[in-house]
């Protein structure tokens, strides 16, 4: 029987799986209204048009999903209690895990005392991240956003594409194992690199849980195309401070952190559409990359397909264990230690 998840509904919990200092829960439901109906058409402008997944317009994730992203992170030893959502999204359930943060041991629980003063701090905080929880919640519908949110320790999973869960899952297993630090990344992440560092993260690490090379080739065609967009972001805003300063040339080289606000309409639509070519240019790009032969392309956020070591060694092969840190062994190769009294 599946243990009560804060933040779940019980006809939704599907299963739930115990770490020493955490755990991993997952629900699924195919039942949300907005999400089935205006969010799939919403969906395909910002979702399946960069990642090219036109087959997966219109369609959800199967239940089967829940249980390859469990076996895939079993082994995770969880510091915090992360839920993830496949197939809907719950803006209640956020608003229960965010008053329960300490409960759930978020990355950002901010347990670093229980005094009055650091109560009185940590209900601010809460209170400070509502509208965004909300806001969050109604966009993860409308548009069915595939995200994580620190806030709440919780995942959301839209598209049936078992490679944007594993990156999503990713994310939460990176801001777990971070703690405190995630606070920094929050607070930085709409800066250039910061972002994109993340997303880098989080694609590495759902790299290493796939269980085979011919599922981590078949992810690069979206995980590429992902990190793309966020890399042309980090190019437009870098550029920024050596354009000549003028209402036309900064909103040519806008992006979505960047949008006029003033001005003429033509220049407030051409921030719009500067911000739409840049994804779409940056999604071009790395689809590109995971697709073409070229030096260096046996390499894709630190794992190496050739079975070549790396200064971080061997990732797991399947059915071989992982050679951290070691060689690659020739035919009839043994490795040999000694050792002596200091």
């Amino acid at each position: 029987m599946v243990e009560s998840v804060i933040g779940a509904k019980p006809s939704e919990l599907v299963s739930s799986i115990r770490a020493k200092e955490g755990s991993l829960a997952f629900t699924y439901s195919n039942k949300d209204i907005v999400a089935n109906s205006v969010g799939h058409i919403l969906a395909i402008p910002t979702t399946h048009l960069p990642l090219l997944t036109f087959k997966n317009i219109f369609q959800n994730p199967p239940l089967e999903l829940v249980e390859h992203f469990k076996e895939r992170y079993k082994d995770v030893p969880w510091k915090g209690d992360v839920l993830v959502r496949v197939g809907h999204a719950s803006i209640v359930g956020d608003l229960q895990r965010l008053f329960a943060n300490d409960k759930i041991r978020g990355p950002l629980a901010l347990d670093i005392g229980n005094t009055k003063l650091m109560k009185v701090y940590r209900t601010i905080f809460r209170l400070l991240a509502v509208p965004g929880i909300v806001l969050g919640g109604i966009h993860a519908k409308l548009f069915r956003a595939n995200h994580y949110n620190p806030f709440t320790n919780t995942v959301h999973i839209f598209h049936p594409n078992p490679a944007i869960g594993m990156h999503e899952i990713g994310h939460a297993e990176f801001f777990n194992q971070e703690r405190l630090r995630s606070l920094l990344y929050v607070l930085f992440s709409p800066l250039p690199i910061v972002k994109s560092f993340v997303e880098y993260k989080a694609s590495s690490i759902g790299m290493s849980h796939m269980k085979s090379d011919a599922e981590r080739k078949k992810a690069t065609k979206v995980l590429e195309a992902m990190w793309g967009t966020y890399l042309l972001r980090d190019t437009l805003l870098l550029s920024l401070p050596f354009v000549a300063v003028s209402p036309l040339t900064s909103a040519l080289v806008a992006t979505k952190t960047f949008i006029l606000p003033f001005g003429p309409q033509i220049l407030k639509d051409l921030t719009q559409f500067s911000m739409s070519a840049g994804i779409m240019a940056g999604a071009a790009s790395g689809h590109l990359l995971s697709r073409l032969p070229y030096p260096g392309r046996r390499e894709r956020f630190g794992y190496v397909f050739s079975g070549a070591p790396t200064k971080a060694g061997l990732p797991a092969q399947a059915g071989k264990e992982p050679t951290y840190g070691k060689k690659a062994l020739g035919p009839h190769q043994v490795y040999a230690s000694t050792a002596r009294a200091a």
